[in-house]
């Protein structure tokens, strides 16, 4: 049985992900790729095998498959793909009718003996088919042991159908590239043929929130209205944007959006524009925005331009990436401007046929106040890897070496890791 996972690098850094897969039932899991090279918003899709005996026992198998970074800590998400195996026939089916859905539980303590403070956390999950879609639902809360009250910070249901999904709890939705709401409350996500519709409502502390997206077309050229509101008894802040999409030839996708939003009174405009090609041999994005201090939403108080890039070979995979941004869009005078560059490099090459892998990826960044208070520090990483995966003898060999420099103070801190 082979399940497709797709793995989306939503970062904004070249990056390296390890992709594991393992069997509940200690089934053999194998992958069509073990290690993945994405640059910012590229994605890739894994295969992932599950070679199942002739004679298991019927029942439910859970593949637990990771992408975990290799260059940043804690970057990393996971899923849980189900196979059922089916009992031999009509006649020797027997329990229930009803849908199985296995729990996960994880339970964390943590004890500062210096600080003589006790901490814990738990949390449930559990997802699996029910009708003809997927239901999921997840728990977190911290302080179940101990002496302090019992906090949920996390909860909450979906279920997901072709072209539908519906959520309730702590809910979360990027209804465009300038607006998106978080909030505790319920959204429902439609995605038809010739119209897509979102609305996600509910509150968070004292305020409430809401967010709405229509649009209308066909995938190939689309129109949309975007809208968010969020307030409470003292402010308000909301968001009208206009979106379109155009797909003028198979992979090769043109979004454009602006806007419109308010800060308590004060008004502030957002533009918006950037294409994705996505060939096998060839992956480009590129976005130039400009959003007003004053507009709220996903990149608020940001300008500038960013691209990302990566030719796909057999046996050469190079990926480039550059970031120039600004802060203090609106030009306060009272208010310094913080300047972020990035450049990122990646390259993974296998020299002969079933011979090791050689990896390197370069990542530098600056940050530099054009004006007011001083500050420019850089930080660079390169990491690099020798790997081979089969033969009699498996071996990885793997690298890094990052600097943070301080140029105003001229202070170098290095970290080096083999």
């Amino acid at each position: 049985v082979s399940y497709d996972v797709l793995v989306v690098n939503r970062g904004n850094a070249q990056d390296v992900f390890a992709v594991t897969a393992i069997s509940s039932r200690a089934y053999a899991a194998s992958l069509s790729s073990a290690s993945l090279e994405l640059s910012p918003r590229e994605s890739q899709t894994v295969t992932v095998v599950l070679a199942v005996p002739a004679d298991a026992a019927p029942g439910r198998d859970v593949i637990t498959v990771r992408a975990s970074s290799t260059l940043y800590a804690e970057v990393e998400d996971e899923i849980a793909v189900f196979t059922t195996i089916l009992p031999p026939g009509p006649s020797a089916v027997g329990g229930s009718l009803l849908e199985i859905l296995p729990l996960r539980v994880h339970v964390g303590v943590e004890k500062d003996e210096t600080a003589g403070t006790f901490d814990s956390q738990i949390s449930f999950a559990t997802s699996g088919p029910v009708f003809d879609g997927t239901f999921s639902a997840s728990c977190t809360a911290l302080h179940p042991f101990g002496s302090g009250p019992v906090d949920v910070t996390a909860a909450s249901l979906l279920y997901r159908l072709d072209t539908a999904s519906y959520a309730v709890g702590n809910v979360s939705q990027s209804l465009t590239d300038l607006v998106s709401v978080s909030c505790d409350g319920g959204s429902i996500a439609i995605d038809a043929s010739m119209v897509d519709v979102s609305l996600i409502a509910g509150g968070s502390g004292e305020e409430t929130r809401f967010g709405g997206l229509l649009a209308l077309g066909p995938e190939e050229a689309q129109l949309g209205l975007a809208y968010s509101d969020r307030r409470s008894e003292a402010a308000r802040w909301a968001t009208w944007t206009g979106t379109a999409k155009a797909e003028p030839l198979d992979g090769w996708i043109v979004r454009a959006e602006g806007g419109l939003g308010t800060d308590n009174g004060r008004l502030g405009r957002a533009g918006f524009v950037g294409t994705t090609i996505d060939s096998d041999a060839y992956f480009l994005s590129a976005d130039a925005f400009s959003v007003d201090t004053y507009f709220p939403g996903p990149r608020n108080d940001t300008a500038g331009i960013e691209m990302s890039q990566r030719l796909r070979l057999t046996s050469l995979s190079l990926g480039l990436s550059i970031r120039h941004a600004w802060d203090n869009v609106v030009r306060d005078p009272l208010v310094p401007t913080l300047v972020r560059d990035s450049l990122g490099v990646n390259l993974s090459a296998t020299p002969w046929d079933e011979g090791p892998t050689l990896q390197t990826t370069l990542e530098l960044g600056r940050r530099h106040q054009a004006d007011g208070t001083p500050r420019d520090d850089v930080d660079a990483l390169l990491a690099y890897s020798v790997t081979e995966t089969e033969g009699a003898f498996p071996y990885a060999f793997t690298g890094r070496i990052a600097d943070h420099v301080d140029r105003l103070v001229a202070t170098t801190q290095r970290t080096l890791t083999h």
